[in-house]
């Protein structure tokens, strides 16, 4: 993969961690660091749920092979790239090359 492919900083951050007195998680996500990546939106679709019409966008985010382990990805994790949110639903190895990990992403609310 040429580097200039990998054009947005990416900042990766981890499971939610520490719970409150009830059990539940606080919503504080530990900050992992940042990598370079390309994003590109996959689909958009418009959904009705709960009455209302909702859309909903998938994009895929190439990361370099080697983020998969250094940064010990995961479904459920959160990536913020130019102040939108995504969570990893799916991770896409490029078993065969080594090169690359597609990381397939729901856009999250910011609100």
């Amino acid at each position: 993969m040429r580097a200039g492919t990998f054009n947005r900083l990416v900042t990766v951050f981890g499971p939610p961690g520490a719970q409150d007195s009830w059990g539940h998680p606080d919503g504080a996500r530990q900050n992992l660091g940042t990598l370079w990546a390309n994003v590109g939106r996959l689909s958009g679709k418009a959904l009705i749920r709960a009455g209302g019409l909702q859309a909903e966008v998938t994009t895929s985010i190439r990361v370099r092979y080697g983020a998969l382990r250094r940064m010990g990805l995961q479904n459920g994790m959160v990536l913020e790239c130019a102040g939108s949110t995504y969570e990893i639903r799916v991770i896409l190895p490029d078993e065969a090359g080594r090169e690359y990990v597609d990381l397939v992403c729901g856009e999250v609310g910011n609100g």
